[in-house]
Protein backbone atom coordinates (compact mmCIF):
# COMPACT_ATOMS: atom_id res chain seq x y z
CA UNK A 1 0.00 0.00 0.00
CA UNK A 2 1.44 3.28 -1.00
CA UNK A 3 -0.25 4.81 2.38
CA UNK A 4 -1.03 3.26 5.23
CA UNK A 5 -4.44 5.50 5.57
CA UNK A 6 -6.67 6.24 8.68
CA UNK A 7 -9.81 4.13 8.67
CA UNK A 8 -12.71 4.94 10.72
CA UNK A 9 -15.42 2.17 11.15
CA UNK A 10 -19.13 3.53 11.51
CA UNK A 11 -21.67 1.81 13.19
CA UNK A 12 -24.99 2.81 14.48
CA UNK A 13 -26.25 0.14 17.02
CA UNK A 14 -29.98 -0.27 17.87
CA UNK A 15 -31.09 -3.04 20.63
CA UNK A 16 -27.92 -4.85 19.95
CA UNK A 17 -27.01 -6.26 23.16
CA UNK A 18 -26.94 -9.49 21.53
CA UNK A 19 -24.31 -8.98 18.82
CA UNK A 20 -22.23 -5.59 19.10
CA UNK A 21 -19.63 -7.69 21.14
CA UNK A 22 -18.89 -10.32 18.04
CA UNK A 23 -18.74 -6.90 15.57
CA UNK A 24 -16.56 -5.20 18.26
CA UNK A 25 -14.03 -8.33 18.71
CA UNK A 26 -13.60 -8.89 15.40
CA UNK A 27 -12.94 -5.37 14.59
CA UNK A 28 -9.88 -5.87 16.90
CA UNK A 29 -8.71 -8.67 15.04
CA UNK A 30 -8.75 -6.94 12.04
CA UNK A 31 -5.12 -7.28 9.76
CA UNK A 32 -5.52 -3.36 8.66
CA UNK A 33 -3.98 -1.92 12.00
CA UNK A 34 -4.50 2.05 11.18
CA UNK A 35 -8.41 1.77 12.14
CA UNK A 36 -10.88 3.55 14.68
CA UNK A 37 -14.03 1.77 15.89
CA UNK A 38 -16.90 4.89 16.30
CA UNK A 39 -20.36 3.22 17.42
CA UNK A 40 -23.21 5.51 17.98
CA UNK A 41 -26.04 4.25 20.21
CA UNK A 42 -29.32 5.24 18.64
CA UNK A 43 -30.96 5.57 21.80
CA UNK A 44 -31.10 1.59 22.41
CA UNK A 45 -33.42 0.04 25.14
CA UNK A 46 -30.78 -2.70 26.19
CA UNK A 47 -27.74 -2.61 27.47
CA UNK A 48 -26.07 -2.03 24.06
CA UNK A 49 -24.58 1.46 25.23
CA UNK A 50 -22.81 -0.15 28.75
CA UNK A 51 -21.28 -3.02 26.43
CA UNK A 52 -19.69 -0.57 24.30
CA UNK A 53 -18.87 1.77 27.05
CA UNK A 54 -16.84 -1.07 28.57
CA UNK A 55 -14.63 -1.41 25.63
CA UNK A 56 -14.00 2.17 24.68
CA UNK A 57 -12.49 1.77 28.35
CA UNK A 58 -9.77 -0.89 27.38
CA UNK A 59 -9.04 0.40 24.22
CA UNK A 60 -8.46 3.64 22.94
CA UNK A 61 -9.42 3.20 19.58
CA UNK A 62 -13.10 2.35 20.20
CA UNK A 63 -15.08 5.81 20.27
CA UNK A 64 -19.17 5.98 21.55
CA UNK A 65 -21.43 8.40 21.32
CA UNK A 66 -25.15 8.27 21.50
CA UNK A 67 -27.90 9.79 20.26
CA UNK A 68 -30.96 10.78 22.97
CA UNK A 69 -33.77 10.35 20.41
CA UNK A 70 -33.95 7.32 17.86
CA UNK A 71 -34.25 8.77 14.44
CA UNK A 72 -36.17 6.00 12.46
CA UNK A 73 -33.03 4.98 10.49
CA UNK A 74 -28.92 5.09 10.35
CA UNK A 75 -28.47 8.25 8.22
CA UNK A 76 -29.17 10.58 10.87
CA UNK A 77 -26.39 8.22 13.17
CA UNK A 78 -23.97 7.83 10.73
CA UNK A 79 -23.83 11.45 9.96
CA UNK A 80 -23.60 12.60 13.49
CA UNK A 81 -20.62 9.47 14.23
CA UNK A 82 -18.47 11.10 10.97
CA UNK A 83 -18.93 14.46 12.10
CA UNK A 84 -18.49 14.40 16.30
CA UNK A 85 -16.03 11.14 16.56
CA UNK A 86 -13.96 10.43 13.40
CA UNK A 87 -10.98 10.89 12.10
CA UNK A 88 -10.36 8.50 9.08
CA UNK A 89 -9.16 9.50 5.89
CA UNK A 90 -11.51 6.77 4.70
CA UNK A 91 -14.91 5.92 6.14
CA UNK A 92 -16.60 2.18 6.35
CA UNK A 93 -19.95 1.65 7.65
CA UNK A 94 -21.01 -1.22 8.91
CA UNK A 95 -23.98 -3.08 10.95
CA UNK A 96 -24.00 -3.56 14.70
CA UNK A 97 -25.18 -7.49 13.54
CA UNK A 98 -22.07 -8.33 11.38
CA UNK A 99 -19.22 -10.10 11.42
CA UNK A 100 -15.77 -9.31 10.04
CA UNK A 101 -13.21 -11.26 8.52
CA UNK A 102 -9.88 -10.54 9.71
CA UNK A 103 -8.35 -9.39 6.37
CA UNK A 104 -11.96 -7.21 5.53
CA UNK A 105 -10.61 -3.64 6.25
CA UNK A 106 -7.57 -4.02 4.40
CA UNK A 107 -9.15 -5.73 1.53
CA UNK A 108 -12.28 -3.13 1.28
CA UNK A 109 -9.75 -0.22 1.22
CA UNK A 110 -7.08 -1.33 -0.66
CA UNK A 111 -8.80 -0.63 -3.84
CA UNK A 112 -9.29 2.90 -2.64
CA UNK A 113 -6.10 3.56 -1.42
CA UNK A 114 -4.55 2.41 -4.98
CA UNK A 115 -6.79 5.08 -6.93
CA UNK A 116 -8.88 2.81 -8.44
CA UNK A 117 -11.96 3.76 -7.29
CA UNK A 118 -13.49 6.30 -4.75
CA UNK A 119 -15.80 3.26 -2.77
CA UNK A 120 -16.01 -0.30 -2.24
CA UNK A 121 -18.85 -3.03 -1.26
CA UNK A 122 -18.71 -6.28 -0.52
CA UNK A 123 -20.04 -8.74 -2.87
CA UNK A 124 -21.81 -10.71 -0.39
CA UNK A 125 -23.25 -11.03 3.27
CA UNK A 126 -23.30 -14.31 4.56
CA UNK A 127 -25.20 -16.07 7.09
CA UNK A 128 -24.34 -15.91 10.67
CA UNK A 129 -26.70 -17.52 12.05
CA UNK A 130 -27.56 -20.37 9.58
CA UNK A 131 -28.89 -22.55 12.43
CA UNK A 132 -32.17 -21.20 12.82
CA UNK A 133 -34.66 -21.68 10.16
CA UNK A 134 -35.98 -17.99 10.26
CA UNK A 135 -32.52 -16.35 9.39
CA UNK A 136 -31.90 -19.49 6.74
CA UNK A 137 -35.01 -18.33 4.97
CA UNK A 138 -34.07 -14.89 4.93
CA UNK A 139 -30.70 -16.12 3.07
CA UNK A 140 -27.90 -14.38 2.36
CA UNK A 141 -27.75 -10.79 0.84
CA UNK A 142 -26.48 -10.19 -2.57
CA UNK A 143 -24.90 -6.84 -2.69
CA UNK A 144 -23.83 -5.63 -5.85
CA UNK A 145 -25.14 -6.07 -9.92
CA UNK A 146 -23.85 -8.13 -12.92
CA UNK A 147 -21.53 -5.42 -13.66
CA UNK A 148 -19.76 -6.21 -9.65
CA UNK A 149 -21.07 -2.86 -8.79
CA UNK A 150 -23.22 -1.57 -5.98
CA UNK A 151 -25.38 1.30 -4.87
CA UNK A 152 -24.15 1.27 -1.61
CA UNK A 153 -20.96 2.31 -0.52
CA UNK A 154 -19.21 -0.08 2.88
CA UNK A 155 -15.79 1.89 2.41
CA UNK A 156 -15.80 5.91 0.60
CA UNK A 157 -13.29 8.71 0.80
CA UNK A 158 -13.88 10.98 3.69
CA UNK A 159 -13.71 13.82 0.85
CA UNK A 160 -16.55 11.93 -1.21
CA UNK A 161 -18.80 12.10 1.44
CA UNK A 162 -18.31 15.43 2.81
CA UNK A 163 -19.12 16.27 -1.02
CA UNK A 164 -22.22 14.63 -0.92
CA UNK A 165 -22.88 16.04 2.40
CA UNK A 166 -23.03 12.88 4.39
CA UNK A 167 -26.54 10.68 4.24
CA UNK A 168 -29.97 11.57 3.92
CA UNK A 169 -32.80 10.19 5.94
CA UNK A 170 -35.52 10.04 4.43
CA UNK A 171 -35.68 6.82 3.40
CA UNK A 172 -35.15 4.80 6.65
CA UNK A 173 -34.12 1.38 5.58
CA UNK A 174 -32.39 2.15 2.48
CA UNK A 175 -30.56 5.76 3.91
CA UNK A 176 -27.51 4.34 2.83
CA UNK A 177 -28.57 4.15 -0.82
CA UNK A 178 -28.51 7.79 -0.28
CA UNK A 179 -24.43 8.85 -1.29
CA UNK A 180 -25.17 6.88 -4.71
CA UNK A 181 -28.23 9.12 -5.52
CA UNK A 182 -26.19 12.37 -4.88
CA UNK A 183 -22.70 11.36 -6.49
CA UNK A 184 -24.25 9.36 -9.32
CA UNK A 185 -20.92 6.99 -8.90
CA UNK A 186 -21.50 3.17 -7.67
CA UNK A 187 -19.12 1.40 -5.52
CA UNK A 188 -16.98 -1.43 -6.68
CA UNK A 189 -17.93 -4.86 -5.45
CA UNK A 190 -15.11 -6.59 -3.11
CA UNK A 191 -14.19 -10.20 -2.20
CA UNK A 192 -14.56 -9.10 1.33
CA UNK A 193 -15.99 -11.70 4.38
CA UNK A 194 -18.41 -10.56 6.16
CA UNK A 195 -21.16 -12.34 8.15
CA UNK A 196 -24.99 -10.66 9.04
CA UNK A 197 -27.18 -11.98 12.24
CA UNK A 198 -30.13 -12.22 9.95
CA UNK A 199 -33.74 -12.41 11.74
CA UNK A 200 -34.50 -15.33 13.87
CA UNK A 201 -38.08 -14.68 14.67
CA UNK A 202 -41.73 -14.32 13.19
CA UNK A 203 -41.86 -11.18 15.28
CA UNK A 204 -38.27 -10.04 14.15
CA UNK A 205 -39.06 -11.15 10.40
CA UNK A 206 -42.12 -9.28 10.54
CA UNK A 207 -40.94 -5.84 11.93
CA UNK A 208 -37.92 -5.70 9.55
CA UNK A 209 -40.05 -6.08 6.00
CA UNK A 210 -42.31 -3.52 7.84
CA UNK A 211 -39.51 -0.92 8.02
CA UNK A 212 -38.94 -1.93 4.82
CA UNK A 213 -41.85 -1.00 2.88
CA UNK A 214 -42.71 2.26 5.06
CA UNK A 215 -39.12 3.46 3.78
CA UNK A 216 -40.22 3.12 0.22
CA UNK A 217 -40.00 6.16 -1.66
CA UNK A 218 -42.72 5.31 -3.93
CA UNK A 219 -45.54 3.12 -2.19
CA UNK A 220 -48.41 3.89 -4.10
CA UNK A 221 -46.78 2.19 -7.51
CA UNK A 222 -45.78 -0.79 -5.55
CA UNK A 223 -49.00 -1.13 -4.71
CA UNK A 224 -50.06 -2.11 -8.10
CA UNK A 225 -47.95 -5.10 -7.99
CA UNK A 226 -50.60 -6.32 -4.80
CA UNK A 227 -52.41 -8.85 -7.23
CA UNK A 228 -49.19 -10.62 -8.25
CA UNK A 229 -48.64 -11.26 -4.93
CA UNK A 230 -49.78 -15.03 -4.38
CA UNK A 231 -47.42 -15.76 -7.93
CA UNK A 232 -44.64 -13.83 -6.48
CA UNK A 233 -44.34 -15.78 -3.67
CA UNK A 234 -44.35 -19.29 -5.80
CA UNK A 235 -41.87 -17.72 -7.81
CA UNK A 236 -39.35 -16.99 -4.75
CA UNK A 237 -40.34 -20.23 -3.04
CA UNK A 238 -39.23 -22.10 -5.98
CA UNK A 239 -35.71 -19.94 -6.70
CA UNK A 240 -34.74 -20.47 -3.02
CA UNK A 241 -35.39 -24.08 -2.96
CA UNK A 242 -32.95 -24.48 -6.39
CA UNK A 243 -30.20 -22.46 -4.16
CA UNK A 244 -30.56 -23.98 -0.96
CA UNK A 245 -32.60 -27.12 -1.05
CA UNK A 246 -33.39 -28.09 2.67
CA UNK A 247 -36.63 -30.34 3.28
CA UNK A 248 -37.87 -28.22 5.75
CA UNK A 249 -38.28 -25.35 3.63
CA UNK A 250 -40.97 -27.07 1.28
CA UNK A 251 -43.51 -26.55 3.70
CA UNK A 252 -41.93 -23.48 5.85
CA UNK A 253 -40.76 -21.02 2.62
CA UNK A 254 -44.06 -20.58 1.46
CA UNK A 255 -45.31 -19.57 4.94
CA UNK A 256 -42.00 -17.13 4.82
CA UNK A 257 -42.93 -15.81 2.03
CA UNK A 258 -46.23 -14.73 2.57
CA UNK A 259 -45.31 -13.24 6.18
CA UNK A 260 -42.26 -11.39 4.78
CA UNK A 261 -44.49 -9.73 1.30
CA UNK A 262 -47.62 -8.53 4.02
CA UNK A 263 -45.22 -7.07 6.67
CA UNK A 264 -43.68 -5.16 3.06
CA UNK A 265 -47.00 -4.15 1.82
CA UNK A 266 -48.37 -3.19 5.15
CA UNK A 267 -45.57 -1.28 5.87
CA UNK A 268 -46.40 0.59 1.78
CA UNK A 269 -50.22 1.02 3.22
CA UNK A 270 -48.85 3.08 6.90
CA UNK A 271 -46.13 5.06 4.72
CA UNK A 272 -49.21 5.90 2.31
CA UNK A 273 -51.53 7.00 5.04
CA UNK A 274 -49.20 8.10 8.04
CA UNK A 275 -46.63 9.23 6.09
CA UNK A 276 -44.42 7.84 8.49
CA UNK A 277 -41.21 5.69 8.83
CA UNK A 278 -42.09 2.58 11.52
CA UNK A 279 -39.08 0.78 12.90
Amino acid sequence: MKKYLKVSIIVAAYNEETHIEKLIKSVLGQTYKNLELVIIDDNSKDNTYNIIKEYSKKYKNIIVLQQDKNLRGPGNAWNLAVRKGSSGDILLFEGADTILAPNYVEKMVLPIISGKVIGTLHKEEKIANKNKIWARAYGKRICVDNNNEGIIFGAIKRDKWEEAGGFDSFLGYADDQTLYQKLKIKSLGVDAEIYHYNPETFREIWRQYLWIGSSNKKPVILLISLPFFPLWVLYKTLKHLKQDFYLPFILFLPLFYILKYFGFYFGVLRKIFFKKIYR
